[in-house]
């Protein structure tokens, strides 16, 4: 995918249009594909994680200018995160949603504690690879993984954490991150087979999801031009009106981030219009999942493979963090009979934080994505403290 000379590769895709084109065909002719059930690769590979994989490949080969296409991905990936939970939302009655909230309430906590004991595991396995200020480093990350970049900003700078120093948590944050959505992606689509192994009790989940897939049926049976028209023109209006609310209300209520306040604004924003004319109209279904599979291919086009190489060592601590996360969290799943649902959507909701949480809850339920919406704010509001101090305590370990 790369023109290479005597001197050096140059890139297929320099700017920034061309970059969104290629992912965004890709994208829709993987779907296409599944939809036709011709292809073998589908039936084991799902096309979300398709999409993921080739981008990912793509980005690794040097297919675009990592540089050159950086603009208009920071422009349009919050936009299309934020338009998607508004046109998701539509579709949701969280009033019947918080009925499951308990257990999940459980879950996302387990997976908060499992992901501070793997730092723990690999700080203490690895500390004397990793250099001195690892403590620090990995107190900053697992700010990250429970809330979301912003919250290891927020520990960077509380504990005045040179840049050079964070370069290994940063690329676990990115690589670890990347490979642990795509491992979520496809483990949610065996939820059943996982289910009847472990005797989980879906009762009240498949009771909730099934009374708001009813309700989504009554909608007006087919989706026509002028409604798609008109969720994507309200999705891209709130969107951009809560680019510019978010940064006022940060500076009213400073407790959150702008980020946050924003997502907070779009959540309620969908909520309400949920229960309006436009959330009984059909076509926001449509208009979510275009925005989820072309966002989905952006997160994975920034992610190469050969970051393996930069930093081994502390790739290798982010495998040993997410191993032993897995391994406790399978064990809680089986003293407490959770689902896959659950278990996935509480993982990502701490490690990928709002903006990957309502992808692997639309894979499993579209609407179920508030689930994931309220846990990676629940995050966002304990990661930062809990971060300051596990950093503390990785330091008595040394």
């Amino acid at each position: 995918m790369i023109f290479c000379g005597k001197e050096r590769c140059i890139p297929i895709i320099t700017d920034g249009f061309t970059y969104i084109a290629v992912l965004v065909f890709f994208s829709s002719l993987f779907v296409m594909m599944e939809k036709s059930k011709e292809w073998a690769i589908l039936r084991i590979m799902p096309a979300v994680v398709l999409i993921y994989v080739v981008s990912m490949v793509f980005c690794t080969l040097g297919a675009w200018d990592m540089a050159a296409t950086k603009p208009i991905y920071r422009e349009l990936s919050p936009v299309l995160t934020h338009g998607m939970i508004f046109t998701m939302l539509l579709r949701c009655d969280v009033r019947k949603i918080f009925r499951i909230g308990p257990r999940m309430l459980l879950a996302f906590f387990s997976a908060s504690v499992t992901i501070m004991a793997g730092i723990v595991v690999a700080f203490l396995l690895l500390k004397d690879q990793l250099g001195s200020s690892a403590w620090m480093a990995l107190g900053a990350l697992s700010g990250s993984w429970i809330g979301g970049y912003d919250n290891i900003a927020e520990i960077q700078a509380t504990l005045n954490i040179p840049e050079i120093d964070m370069s290994g948590a940063f690329i676990v944050d990115s690589i670890n991150y990347t490979i642990w959505v795509l491992s979520l992606l496809w483990l949610i689509t065996f939820a059943p087979r996982f289910n009847r192994w472990n005797k989980a009790d879906t009762t009240k989940l498949d009771a909730v999801s099934q009374d708001l897939q009813e309700d989504d049926a009554k909608r007006q049976e087919k989706s026509s031009f002028p409604h798609i028209f008109l969720i994507l023109g309200t999705a891209f209006l709130v969107t951009a009106i809560a680019a510019n609310i978010g940064p006022l209300l940060y500076i009213v209520f400073p407790f959150f981030t702008k980020s946050i306040w924003t997502i907070l604004f779009i959540a309620l924003f969908g909520i309400i219009a949920a229960f309006s004319p436009l959330g009984r109209i059909s076509g926001s279904s449509e208009v979510a999942n275009v925005m989820l599979y072309s966002l989905i291919a952006l997160i994975a086009s920034r992610t190469s493979l050969l970051q393996f190489g930069d930093a081994p060592l502390w790739v290798l601590a982010g495998f040993i963090i997410l191993g032993t996360h897995l391994l406790l969290m399978l064990l809680i799943a089986r003293i407490f009979k959770l689902d896959m649902f659950t278990l996935c959507i509480s993982s990502i909701a701490n490690i990928g934080g709002a903006a990957s949480a309502p992808i692997v809850a639309s894979i499993y339920s579209g609407p179920l994505v508030p689930i994931g919406i309220v846990m990676a704010i629940i995050g966002h509001i304990i990661a930062t403290p809990l971060g300051i101090w596990l950093a503390g305590f990785l330091k008595m370990l040394l």
